[in-house]
């Protein structure tokens, strides 16, 4: 179809033409960019703020084993009670 009509293959060739110079003329500035590595850094800084963090055995600030035992047992017998959500099935007749 597009020998046909060199029109539209050029129209095609343009528009992608110009959406790959688009990063070329209005820069890179996207909010991936802007917050790219900042997860990253931040671990980095913690790490080196407490090296023996994740060696140590004891549990985070404000919160005691009884009461860390009590939210890991709610939460385990609320998973027992909810319901398995299901996909709904979509079949498709006649489809080869």
């Amino acid at each position: 179809m597009i020998h046909r009509n060199p029109v539209f293959a050029i129209l095609i060739a343009v528009c992608l033409g110009g959406t790959a110079c688009t990063h070329w003329l209005f820069g890179n500035e996207s909010a991936v960019d802007e917050s790219w590595g900042i997860a990253l850094e931040e671990n980095l800084q913690s790490q080196m703020a407490h090296p023996e963090g994740p060696a140590s055995e004891a549990g985070p600030e404000g919160i005691d084993a009884s009461t860390a035992e009590r939210v890991a047992e709610r939460y385990y017998k609320g998973q027992e009670t909810q319901q398995t959500r299901r996909a709904r099935t979509v079949v498709i007749e006649g489809a080869q």
